[in-house]
């Protein structure tokens, strides 16, 4: 479809894996020197040197000892990242003082502009807050970005910022993400009509978009097992004219190049698109972001203030440079680790699933067939799931039972129809294939079809 280009399969893989370690290790003792070198808190000094120690660990570290230490030196950048963002937050304050009110006025402007770290009231501008969004529009090719309390924060945010009000109408997909569709019944109580069109049905999407609705809200690709992509852009993208599209783009986030495709379609000026920044960008905090034109992100800033939704300090203070600047190389190997998993186990499987499917990124969903005694589906998928967590923690390669997707570790959960999803909705597994190595992988994989030929 429309995801950013992958890994070759060349014997390149296997040193990015290396390089992204690296990599992370020394941002982030850069990163700490930095702030070092522009302040006295006490726990400066010792955090850099660890830091640096660490980075200098790992670089130097053989190439076939890069598996085996794998684990202890994620540990050890998380340890010291978490440490940094502590002791960032010893200083942090949520309104600086100042001698006068000229000064005052003018570090609001500078904070604006991004060219002062301090905040006058962090509910309303910061300019560190300023500097990481201008960091992650940057690596994502959009002219600016707005961070936020959560992914769900970030569409509630662009949505208001659309100004929708009686007889305007919003066009989705027939299905979407269970808590965007219970916003959107609040959208509907505000006289606004939400029309649902099938995304398989291309022409019925082309006819919907040419009616101008107000706004277009579509996910790049469903979060459930019918995984739905969006219409391709090229058919409707462009003719979306004086409409606000906004894309949700958790699930694949660098994975598809919004940025590229607004250019490309003339609607660079229109489209926004939000992500939960807890996915693949930070395994530390909750946030949320929202990318697209300086303009556009401007708007949802005014709503993000006017209803107490911009990332406060205390929070942002935990993310980290390398993840923002690593964020694709991350991606990527997500990707190429699910990929390996789907294909190891395919040619495994002694008998077929009832689904069995791969989406762009780290995902896999996994549901069995219906049993013929009647056993129920959603207890062996949590047997099929406990199974694979014991069978992998018996030969070190531990798989976790965690909401979410795009952890470092390979994780999953069991969906089912009760108050934690969708009240009717399928029973199924989410898989989220993490970055381990991939021998590994192969061990996980093989895990898998252990623990299938158990559970069927």
């Amino acid at each position: 479809m429309i995801a950013a280009a992958r890994l070759a399969a060349t014997g390149a893989e296997a040193t990015l894996d290396r390089a992204f370690l690296s990599g992370a290790a020394e941002g982030l003792a850069e990163e700490i020197e930095r702030w070092t070198n522009t302040n006295t808190n006490a726990a400066a000094r010792p955090l850099a040197r660890a830091a640096r120690r660490l980075a200098d660990e790992i670089a130097g570290a053989a190439p076939q000892d890069f598996a085996a230490g794998w684990e202890r030196h994620w540990a050890a950048i998380d340890r010291l990242g978490e440490a940094f963002g502590s002791a960032r937050n010893a200083g942090a304050r949520y309104a600086h003082a100042y001698p006068s009110m000229t000064a005052f006025f003018a570090d609001a402007e500078a904070q604006r502009l991004g060219a002062s770290d301090a905040t006058f009231w962090d509910t309303y501008e910061h300019g560190r807050r300023r500097q990481i969004e201008h960091a992650i529009a940057g690596q994502r090719g959009h002219g600016a970005a707005l961070l936020v309390n959560s992914g769900m924060s970030a569409i509630a945010v662009a949505l208001g910022s659309a100004g929708l009000g009686p007889g305007d109408t919003l066009l989705t997909g027939t299905n979407g993400y269970f808590e965007t569709s219970a916003l959107l019944a609040e959208v509907v109580g505000h006289g606004v009509t939400v029309v649902r069109v099938d995304l398989d049905d291309a022409c019925a999407w082309q006819r919907a978009v040419a009616e101008v609705p107000k706004v277009i809200l579509l996910e790049t690709v469903e979060n459930g097992p019918a995984g739905r992509s969006c219409p391709p852009p090229g058919q409707w993208l462009g003719a979306a004219r004086s409409t606000l599209i906004l894309i949700d783009n958790s699930l694949v986030s660098a994975g598809c190049d919004w940025a590229a495709l607004a250019r490309r379609h003339g609607v660079a000026e229109r489209l926004v698109a939000a992500e939960s920044a807890a996915k693949y960008l930070s395994q530390t905090i909750v946030a949320g972001m929202l990318l697209g034109a300086p303009e556009a992100i401007e708007r949802c800033r005014a709503q993000a203030r006017n209803h107490g939704q911009q990332l406060q300090e205390r929070l942002f203070n935990y993310l980290r440079q390398w993840e923002i600047e690593g964020l694709a190389t991350r991606w990527a190997l997500h990707d190429r680790n699910a990929r390996r998993f789907h294909a190891r186990v395919t040619a495994g499987l002694a008998r077929p699933l009832a689904l069995f499917r791969r989406v762009d990124g780290a995902l896999v969903y996994v549901q069995l067939p219906e049993a013929g005694d009647g056993a129920s589906r959603a207890i062996r998928h949590r047997r099929l799931l406990e199974g694979w967590v014991a069978r992998c923690g018996e030969v070190g390669t531990p798989v976790a039972i965690r909401a979410g997707f795009g952890w470092r570790q390979t994780t999953a959960r069991c969906y089912e129809g009760n108050y934690l999803n969708q009240r009717h909705a399928p029973d199924y597994l989410r898989l989220s294939i993490g970055i381990e190595p991939e021998a590994r992988i192969d061990a996980i994989a093989d895990g898998f079809l252990a623990a299938l030929e158990e559970a069927q």
